[in-house]
């Protein structure tokens, strides 16, 4: 895959896709090693792919985005999914000089489930048991920066709001039933919820 030359706004060199790493020019004509974001999909922890990072416009700033899957749910249960995340971040570190990366800085960006998975990567770095013993296991799995668009970060609060969803629409027809404002004989009653 290449990136095609209008994604850039000055013109570079456009290098290959290795390993779903996407980024403008080579080493040899940036100059300085880049900044790494790496993209975590999402899926509710059982669906979905690297294939699109939604990051992707960041490589237009001068970042380098990696791109990664981790095993669904129905392949592995928690937590082999946030071994895969850091597993990724410690490759990125360990193969920062033959690909460009500055290993100083590495973010880690996921959406919905991704973003979970970002933010937990992001504030567990060192945690010995959400590290897993997949790979480069010398490198660090910490981050500078985390971007956790829409993913969960309080299971307790999902918790309460799942519930309460179940309970509406267990309860749906006797709530329906028992609401002044779906009962109302006079709909064109003014009416401000």
């Amino acid at each position: 895959m290449f990136l095609p030359l209008s994604a850039f706004r000055q013109p570079h060199r456009v290098t290959p896709v290795a390993r779903n790493i996407e980024y403008a020019g080579t080493p040899e004509n940036r100059g300085a090693r880049l900044p790494v974001v790496v993209w975590v999909h999402g899926g509710g922890w059982r669906a979905g792919s690297k294939d699109k990072p939604r990051c992707l416009s960041l490589v237009r700033e001068g970042y380098a985005i990696v791109a990664i899957n981790y095993r669904l749910s129905g392949e592995a249960t928690f937590p082999s999914q946030i071994y895969d995340v850091k597993a990724a971040i410690r490759w990125v570190r360990a193969n920062a000089k033959q690909y460009g990366f500055d290993p100083e800085r590495i973010a880690v960006f996921g959406a919905s489930a991704g973003g979970h998975l970002a933010a937990l990567a992001g504030t567990s770095g060192g945690v010995k048991e959400l590290e897993g013993s997949l790979g480069n296991a010398e490198e660090s799995s910490r981050v500078q920066a985390v971007v956790d668009w829409f993913g969960p970060t309080d299971f307790l609060q999902m918790g309460k709001h799942l519930n309460a969803a179940l309970l509406w629409s267990v309860r749906a027809r006797s709530v329906r039933s028992r609401n002044s404002f779906t009962m109302s004989s006079r709909p064109e009653t003014p009416f401000r919820p």
